[in-house]
Parts: structure tokens; sequence; C-alpha cells
């Protein structure tokens, strides 16, 4: 790890080489905004470019890395800015080899190696984000605990905080919701792993209080989504006239990309669950082409109860206000004369609604 001392590395009273910190805010962060754009503006088949680019972010994985892990420590805003670039990054790299591995051109093979191995490497350090930066209720108390730098208005900087960990949390979701993918990111092995286990109570609700609690990445589940999409519509739909346009585009795309997994997960639990995963706990895995194939049902009566309570309790979650709150969100964000196959939520609604209808 090449990065100095500074910010979430070391506690705030201790002393900072203000010319290494200012070399560094200087060469890399800029590094990292020229590659997001590079990335962000780059056709799938634009090969060369990504290439270049999954190189140089190699080069530098393990400062990225470092960058991942260090979130649990002091908060400030430069830490923020970091970790919001670099989730960023990782997101629209793994988005990308996400394209190439269902292309069949034979330079694909090469330049998604690079990908490949950044996507592999990183993947757990990404969810371990998530119960941090994409619970409204913790991201909140997140941006209160933010040092205040000398000389900056407070306002001001919890505002650009606020700003910074949404900007976290939507490539959080959008990196999870590419992983979740079951036609891609096969990675040699039986992934994507189901993100989030069957319960639909939220592992953070009774722990809010006021007080910010680390979730383990074990204890997400659809509840957890179910929260966040709650919370997020909630904001958009109640507090809409107080949000910048910033806020309210990272806010739309975090509901957006947590009803895509909530979607995927229904279907896996509903459709394409192994035999004994939802009596065991096991978080089930599928595999390429084999995911599409109806497991045989255990005839047992312990597995049909169990799957009869989780069908009631998706019925009685997802409510008519539910999908009411989500279509008000989509009237806001939507152009008014956006045609009907460009409103991804109406889209996703109407998929778990006939999801739901034909499994119970």
């Amino acid at each position: 790890d090449l990065r100095p001392e500074m910010g979430v590395l070391q506690p705030v009273s201790a002393p900072v080489n203000s010319k290494s910190v200012s070399i560094y805010s200087q060469l890399f962060l800029p590094l990292l905004r020229l590659l997001l754009t590079v990335l962000s503006t780059s056709a799938k088949r634009h090969y060369d470019i990504i290439f270049q680019v999954t190189q140089l972010v190699n080069s530098h994985s393990e400062i990225i890395f470092s960058i991942l892990r260090s979130h649990t420590n002091t908060c400030t805003i430069d830490s923020l800015q970091e970790l919001s670039l670099v989730s960023s990054l990782v997101s629209l790299s793994c988005a990308h080899y996400m394209q190439q591995s269902s292309a069949t051109d034979p330079e694909v093979e090469t330049t998604s190696e690079p990908l490949k191995a950044l996507c592999l490497r990183v993947q757990r350090l990404m969810l371990s984000l998530l119960s941090t930066y994409c619970f409204k209720s913790q991201s909140s108390l997140l941006v209160q605990q933010v040092v205040i730098p000398e000389g900056r208005d407070e306002v001001s900087v919890r505002k650009e905080a606020t700003l910074y960990t949404l900007q976290i949390a939507n490539s959080i979701l959008r990196y999870a919701a590419v992983t979740m993918n079951r036609d891609g990111l096969d990675m040699d092995v039986t992934t994507p792993k189901i993100l989030f286990n069957k319960e639909l109570s939220s592992p953070i609700g009774s722990k809010a209080h006021g007080k910010f609690h680390v979730i383990p990445t074990s204890t997400l589940s659809i509840g957890s989504l179910l929260q966040i999409i709650n919370d997020y519509t909630t904001t958009l739909n109640q507090e809409s006239e107080h949000l910048s346009k910033s806020e309210s585009s990272h806010m739309a795309r975090i509901v957006e990309s947590s009803l895509y997994l909530l979607w995927r997960h229904i279907e896996f639990y509903l459709v394409f669950v192994v035999d004994k995963s939802l009596t065991t706990g096991v978080q089930p895995m599928y595999q390429g082409d084999q995911s599409r194939r109806y497991p045989s049902s255990p005839n047992t009566t312990v597995y049909q109860s169990k799957l009869n309570k989780f069908k009631q309790e998706i019925q009685n979650k997802l409510t008519q206000e539910f999908y009411n709150q989500l279509q008000q969100v989509e009237d806001k964000i939507s152009d008014p004369g956006a045609p009907p196959q460009t409103r991804f939520i109406d889209i996703t609604v109407q998929n778990i609604k006939k999801l739901i209808l034909q499994n119970t």
C-alpha cells in the first residue's frame, strides 16, 4: 500500500505529512476520475481501451483493496471521496467484464482476463461495504460522524459527505446486481453466490436506535433489500424538494438496483431453489445453464411448510402500497413521454408480480 498516512488510516489527532498527502491527492484521485470517465464513455466493443484501463487498475490493485478494507476506521471527507471513486471504478469494471463474458468475439478472451481477476479478488470486499453504506439509517449516522476539516462550513461538509455515501451505496448495489446475473460472472466456480438469505426481516431494524452498527454480510436478507427500497422511496416521495439533482439520481439508482436484486432473489427461492436450501439456511449457488433447470422438490413436510411460509410472507410484504410507492418514484424520475420499455422500475415490478402470481 503506497498511500500516505492520512484520513481513515490513522487517528485524526496524529500528525499528517501534508506534502505526501498533497502529492497523493494530486496524482491518484485525478487518475481514478480519468479511469471512471474512460470506462463510463467506452462502448462494450472498445476492447483496446477497456483492456488498457483494466491493466492500469490492476497495477494499482493493492491501493484499491486497501481503500476498500479501511472503510471502518475514522471517517473523513477525503476517505469518503476516495471510497466513492474506487467503488464506482470497481462496479464499472465488473459491469464491463459481464458484457465481455457473454460476447463471442475472439478478442474478448484476452481482454477480459484482467477484469476477471479484479472481480474475483474484490467480491468479498465490495459486499462487506453494503451494510455500512446502503442502509439509509446507517449512512446518515456515518455522515454525522464525519470529521469537519478546519476552515470548512459544517453544513456544506455534511452535504458533501451525504452525496459521497449515496455514490458509494449506488456503486455497491450496482455491483451486487451485476454479480447476481446468472448468465455471467461464472469465474470457473459455482458463482454467483446468493447475496441475501430468504429472511424477510431486516438485520438492522431492531438495532438502529441512533447507534451505528456493523452488520455481518452473512445476515443480510431479502428483508434488507425491502428496507433499503422503502427508506429511499419514502425519501424520494416525501422530501424531493429538499434533495439536489445528484442526490435524487443516486437514490433512484439505489432503488432500481435493490428492486432488481429483490426480484432475482425471489425468483431464485421460488423457482431455482436447490434441495434443502430453505430448511438448512445454507446460501445456495447456481451455475450456468443449470440454473434454468427446475430441481425435483423434496417430498418432506418440513420443506413444504417452510416454502409455503416464505410464499405467504412475500405476499404480505409486497403490498399494493409498496408498489404504489415505487410507481411514484418512477413517475418522478422518468420523462413524461418516455416509452414503457425504458421505465425500469415499472418493468421490474411487473416481473415480480408475475413471478409471485405464477408461484404462489
